[in-house]
This record gives structure tokens, sequence and C-alpha cells, in this order.
């Protein structure tokens, strides 16, 4: 618990030894997932709301061909959240899945919704995280995807240096909505810079 405790101490403020603390530790679980294991599949409700310590989750969803379209990498820090199931309690659009062995908290969406009601402050702690999301995310729509192939792979390297080696390179290509080769040859320059 004292990972989760840092976790949330950064951002923001949840003081140790407090009834909210005592809370979080009845319903919180330390989990290791397995590298291409599935937390959330589309069309379900999310059962769990995941607090990364060290990994990386991959959300993406499959396109009518089959083919699978990557739409975010949450990584350490994170709080991983459908806005689909949390936030308008309907079934998921995209499916979820470790890229990586990863060690995360988590908590039901159940005991996630009774302790943000009674506690304002891991309420708060929680709008931020899904706050710096939505703002990462925006960025990555509205801005980063209208730059030239090789800064949107420089500015993905500079923002997510631990994803590169944590997530297949043809799911970060598709991320970045440029062809496995292309990634594979601006990896390749960078490596030799």
């Amino acid at each position: 618990m004292t990972e989760f405790f840092a976790l949330l101490s950064n951002s923001g403020q949840v003081e140790q030894d407090s009834k909210l603390w005592e809370d979080l530790t009845k319903s919180t679980r330390l989990t290791y997932l397995n590298e291409h294991e599935t937390i959330l599949v589309a069309d379900t409700h999310q059962e769990y709301i995941y607090f990364i310590v060290q990994g990386c989750i991959r959300s993406f969803f499959k396109r009518a061909d089959g083919a699978e379209t990557t739409c975010w990498f949450f990584g350490n820090g994170d709080m991983v959240f459908s806005e689909s199931s949390l936030l308008y309690k309907q079934p998921s659009q995209l499916s979820m899945q470790a890229t990586c062995p990863t060690k995360a908290y988590r908590i039901s969406t159940q005991n996630f919704e009774l302790i943000t009601g009674a506690y304002p402050e891991f309420r708060n702690v929680c709008l931020r995280l899904q706050a710096s999301y939505h703002q990462k995310h925006f960025e990555h729509n509205q801005v980063v995807l209208r730059l030239p192939r090789a800064s949107r792979f420089n500015k993905f390297l500079s923002q997510n240096p631990r994803i590169i080696g944590q997530a297949k390179e043809k799911d970060i290509a598709n991320f970045l909505h440029m062809h496995p080769n292309s990634f594979s040859a601006l990896k390749r320059d960078s490596m030799q810079r």
C-alpha cells in the first residue's frame, strides 16, 4: 500500500492513517498483470479501476475487418478507466490489455464509487488523474497527429520513453498513425543519434 499511497500523494493530498486510508486499504488490492492479460473487453462494463505502479496498459478497439486500433497507453502513475463505463454507466467501447508485466492497484468500480462519494479528497485526486488523461488525449488527437511523422515519433518518445520498451512497435505505430516500417526506421535513427 505504500506505493499506492505514494501514487495518490503525487496527485493530491491523501493522508496516511486516515479513515480514507483505512477504507482504501480494505478495498484496494495489489495486482500483477501478465503481458497480454485482458482487463476489459469491449461491450462489457468495467469491473475494476486500476492505478498503475509500473507497466503499461493499452486501450484499443477492433474494426469490422478484425484489425485493432490502439487508442491510448496508460503508464506509471495513471488511473486506468473506461470513460463510457465509469462516467456514463454504459458498456465500454474499448478493450484494455497489459502490454507487458504490469503492477497495479485495483479497486472494484462499486467500491470506487462509494469511496469517491464519501471522500471529496479522494474524488479530487481521481478527477485530477482523469483531467490529466483528457488533456493528454486531447493534445494527442488535436496536436500530435497533425505533426509530420518524425515529429510525432519524437514527441511520443520524449513524453513516453518507457512505453517504447513495454509495447509492441506495431501498436505504437498504429497509435501514432504511421506504418510499422516507418516507426522502426525512426526508432533506428533515434538510437544512432
